[in-house]
C-alpha cells in the first residue's frame, strides 16, 4: 500500500498502531480527525481516540444539527449572539 492510501486507510491505521503496542492515536488536522467510523474503528480495537466522541461529530457535524444541539445547551444557535 502506498503512503498516500495508508493515509486515509483506517484499517491500515489501525493495524499499524495495534503492531507498534500504540494505545492512542491523535488523529492531527483534517480528513481523519474528523470521521466518527475512524473514531469507532479506534474504540472498537481497543485504541483510544484522543479527540471529540463519534456521537458529537456526528451532532456537530452539518449545520443543523449542530444549531440544534447549541439551542438545547442554551448557546446562542437562536442567533441571539448576531443580534
Amino acid at each position: 500500500m502506498g503512503p498516500v492510501a495508508a493515509y486515509l486507510s483506517i484499517e491500515e491505521i489501525i493495524r499499524v498502531a495495534k503492531e507498534c503496542g500504540a494505545d492512542a492515536i491523535h488523529p492531527g488536522y483534517g480528513l481523519l480527525s474528523e470521521n466518527p467510523d475512524f473514531v469507532n474503528a479506534c474504540v472498537a480495537a481497543g485504541i483510544t481516540f484522543i479527540g471529540p466522541k463519534a456521537a458529537t461529530m456526528r451532532q456537530l457535524g452539518d449545520k443543523a444539527s449542530a444549531r440544534k444541539v447549541a439551542i438545547e445547551v442554551g448557546g446562542a444557535g437562536d442567533g441571539s449572539a448576531a443580534r
